[in-house]
């Protein structure tokens, strides 16, 4: 049977690495074919941002980038190709340079695991693009792509991103402001957001990005009256607790009880 160079190619890397032959004279043939295999398929290390996704999007937002991230199953061959034949690109690596942080997790380790979570997806090779300061996944690929067509499809990205901040910015400036004390909660929070967006001077990334110290730790009294509802919450333990709150309580006091309720919450953040 003729056999495709893909599958050929992915023997051979398989073959390279998980070889035990014991023969001294096949044994540096098969070193060396490893090694060539490995600089081929390596990861782009020179790009990528190593440290955790809260910490990327402080990143993130401090340098005014989006974030980008690949999660790799190294069962999946097709993980590899991307390796070879997209990230190790020089085009492709100087525009994640100048627009992206870029991060590369292995499905199985827990910054993998805590991604598919959150961000569930169906099959690999898996490429993602998040927004740092709404946590909003703005774009996916589930497929190997190629480095033309996906330059092409980040660089339309970016420029429908664009403008649409200079659309959203023309409107808020011909809108009214209210003074901040006349301004509901809500509102506050859209204002907050709108300036950390716009505005040119330095942002302070804790404050827009870390609430969580500023939140109590308050179980409120269920109320009795027929306008509240129940709310179910499921914690990473795969416990679950019901709670009723006024249809009118601020979300703020849906992270209060959170906080208060989680099992073994101390030092635990969440977003």
């Amino acid at each position: 049977p003729v056999i495709s160079p893909s599958i050929q190619n992915r023997q051979s890397y398989l073959s390279a690495i998980y070889d035990e032959s014991s023969d001294p004279n096949t044994h540096n043939s098969f070193a060396e074919s490893s090694d060539r295999l490995s600089a081929l398929f390596r990861p782009p290390n020179d790009i990528m941002y190593k440290e955790p996704f809260d910490k990327a999007r402080k990143k993130a937002v401090k340098e005014s980038k989006w974030i980008m991230i690949t999660i790799q199953e190294t069962s999946e061959f097709q993980c590899q190709v991307m390796n070879r034949d997209l990230w190790s690109k020089p085009a492709v690596k100087d525009m994640i340079r100048e627009n992206f942080v870029f991060s590369m997790w292995n499905a199985l380790s827990p910054e993998g695991s805590k991604h598919s979570t959150f961000y569930p997806f169906s099959k690999f090779p898996y490429v993602a693009i998040i927004d740092p300061l709404t946590g909003e996944r703005t774009k996916i690929w589930n497929n190997v792509i190629d480095e033309k067509d996906f330059l092409m499809e980040v660089h339309d990205f970016l420029a429908l991103k664009h403008s649409e901040k200079k659309q959203s910015s023309s409107a808020s400036k011909g809108k009214q402001r209210k003074k901040l004390d006349e301004m509901t909660e809500e509102e506050q929070l859209d204002f907050a957001l709108q300036e950390s967006l716009f505005t040119e001077e330095v942002i302070d990334v804790d404050a827009v990005m870390d609430p969580f110290e500023s939140i109590k730790a308050v179980v409120s009294k269920e109320p009795t009256s027929q306008d509240a509802i129940r709310i179910q919450f499921r914690w990473p333990d795969g416990s679950r607790v019901v709670h009723k709150f006024l249809k009118t309580d601020p979300v703020r006091v849906l992270f209060e009880f959170a906080k208060a309720s989680a099992p073994n919450p101390e030092g635990h953040r969440f977003e």
